[in-house]
């Protein structure tokens, strides 16, 4: 009996060691072919479908209020550079400081403030609408980023900062 549990022992081991060799040799050898099929292109698919699903999945995480806020900082932001408007002056003042400069950008400028304060849902787009026709509106003016006039006086801070 003994010779017989101990071949039987000796045969499992062999098993085992089989097994363990083919999984090894499985995971390192190179796969032929994706792991999945590639998923159907859906036809008439469009960047707009594609950001409107982005934009309910940020609803459902309740990310949209802190999205909008973080694309106003930014615009503020940049009409601080670009503008003299500081970022940090209230919605309005904000509004009337940049009228001075470009009165077609201080209408978006409002409708932004007025969407952050209102809140809700589609906050997030009506922010992004609202920044992309500021930016648009100083562009249009030639006050907007890439202008010659800002490249110029980029530089020159860059000149005086380093003196």
């Amino acid at each position: 009996i003994e010779a017989l549990v101990y071949q039987f022992g000796r045969f499992h081991f062999l098993i085992q060691l089989g097994l363990v060799v083919l999984l090894l040799a499985a995971a390192l050898l190179p796969r032929l072919g994706a792991v999945r099929p590639p998923p159907l292109e859906a036809a008439g698919r469009t960047t707009r479908d594609y950001l409107a699903s982005l934009a309910e999945l940020y609803r459902r995480a309740g990310a949209e209020e802190e999205l909008a806020a973080a694309t106003w900082r930014r615009l503020r932001q940049r009409l601080e550079v670009q503008a003299g408007v500081g970022a940090s002056l209230p919605g309005e003042e904000a509004a009337v400081w940049l009228e001075l400069r470009d009165p077609a950008a201080a209408g978006p400028l409002r409708r932004g403030e007025a969407a952050l304060a209102r809140g809700g849902p589609g906050l997030l787009l009506e922010v992004a609408r609202a920044a992309a026709d500021v930016e648009t509106a100083r562009r249009r003016r030639g006050g907007g980023a890439g202008s010659a006039a800002e490249t110029r006086m980029v530089e020159f801070a860059h000149v005086d900062l380093r003196r």
